[in-house]
């Protein structure tokens, strides 16, 4: 193939849309189109996350996430496909922080459940709950007895 030595690549080119594209060409595609959109998107990871110290971060996995994805096929705009692989990454961050891990209970006798008995919580319940409606007026006991 002649287009390799024309255009310096080595052996480990990509084939795409017709023509060669090379590391050194995704390289300086990576320097030249989106390290100058740099401000922008840590305006943009400083607004969606609240922890100031992830933007850089942050920032990093964004330019990671593009750099692979150009990978296999540069895409085109930039602009916006950094800005929603920005924004994928903060939800993606987002939905992994509300994972509640199994583990953060150490011991279960510390949930207070009352699992050897249900008969005697609901007892419990029932009894409050009529203490509670003693203390208000008859027409108030009445609807709460029909709900």
């Amino acid at each position: 193939m002649g287009g390799r030595a024309e255009s310096g690549c080595s052996g480990a080119d990509f084939v795409k849309v017709g023509r060669t594209v090379c590391a050194q060409n995704i390289n300086s595609w990576f320097l030249d189109e989106v390290l100058p959109l740099e401000a922008m998107l840590t305006t943009f990871l400083r607004r969606s996350v609240r922890e100031p110290g992830v933007v850089a971060d942050l920032r990093q996995e964004v330019y990671v996430r593009v750099y692979e994805a150009a990978l296999r096929k540069i895409p085109h705009p930039v602009r916006p496909f950094l800005l929603a692989t920005a924004r994928n990454l903060v939800i993606d961050r987002a939905r992994r922080n509300q994972v509640v891990s199994i583990e953060a209970v150490v011991d279960l006798a510390e949930l207070e459940i009352a699992a050897d008995d249900p008969g005697r919580s609901a007892a419990s319940r029932r009894a409050r709950n009529c203490a509670a409606c003693k203390q208000h007026s008859i027409a108030c006991r009445r609807v709460a007895a029909r709900r």
